[in-house]
């Protein structure tokens, strides 16, 4: 009896001696869905609203200038947009100022002359050009070096003079250079489809009634009095970029 107490001891001796040893493995059941974020059989779910898709049009680089250099006040009720080149020897540049001088003084022959000259010529019998009230074209694209700019012509008020019987119903827009001896780069059309693609916006212009001033002779049925805007001024290309 003795011993059987003593072995009963000896035992309950050694679990005390090994209690700091011993190590517990806990099997911990399986998480349930809602645990790991994901939903319960048979649970209804609502899915997160999907994002919009943008559908606003890319906009161009230049329609903050277009939206600021356009003065609509008071304008006329413009139907089409004719596109001319400045037609300058150097093919390069034709400083919108010297056209708007050129437009604003007596001429004969493509040179300025000044009002004694211009009364002279008359008493001779010449034709001469009075001046004009502003330049003809109520835009412009000019550049210098790799600088490129808008310009503001006439204001959208008054009739242009830049297209006969075209100057009561069409906006006139001059691209400087010669376009006859080279064609107009990336950076000329982007801008001028820029402004194209605002005015035709706000007087519901449609892209067949921006023609090149060469073309308004064919819709009048008359013969071709002008190269302008240059035979190398792809017209149909700057219609397809509008449309």
């Amino acid at each position: 009896m003795l011993n059987t107490i003593k072995a009963f001891f000896n035992c309950l001796l050694g679990i005390l001696k090994n209690e700091k040893t011993m190590k517990i493995n806990v099997i911990a059941p399986n998480p349930t869905p809602q645990e790991v974020g994901q939903p319960a059989v048979g649970e209804r779910v609502s899915l997160p609203p999907t994002a919009p898709v943008d559908t606003t049009p890319l906009k161009s680089q230049y329609d903050k200038a277009v939206e600021q250099l356009v003065n609509l006040n008071g304008s006329r009720p413009w139907t089409w947009i004719v596109i001319h080149h400045s037609s300058n020897k150097d093919g390069i540049t034709h400083e919108w100022d010297a056209i708007r001088n050129y437009h604003t003084n007596w001429r004969l022959d493509g040179g300025i002359i000044t009002f004694q000259e211009a009364l002279k010529l008359q008493a001779q019998g010449k034709v001469v050009i009075a001046p004009w009230v502003d330049i003809g074209y109520n835009f412009g694209i000019s550049h210098d070096g790799d600088t490129y700019n808008y310009q503001v012509g006439r204001s959208l008020i008054i009739p242009g003079a830049h297209a006969i019987n075209f100057n009561q119903k069409a906006i006139g827009i001059c691209v400087c250079g010669n376009f006859m001896k080279v064609s107009p780069n990336e950076t000329q059309l982007e801008m001028l489809v820029a402004l194209i693609k605002y005015l035709m916006k706000q007087f519901n212009i449609p892209v067949n009634n921006v023609v090149g001033h060469k073309e308004t002779y064919t819709i009048l049925k008359e013969p071709i009095g002008t190269e302008c805007p240059g035979d190398k001024f792809d017209l149909d290309d700057l219609r397809k970029r509008l449309a």
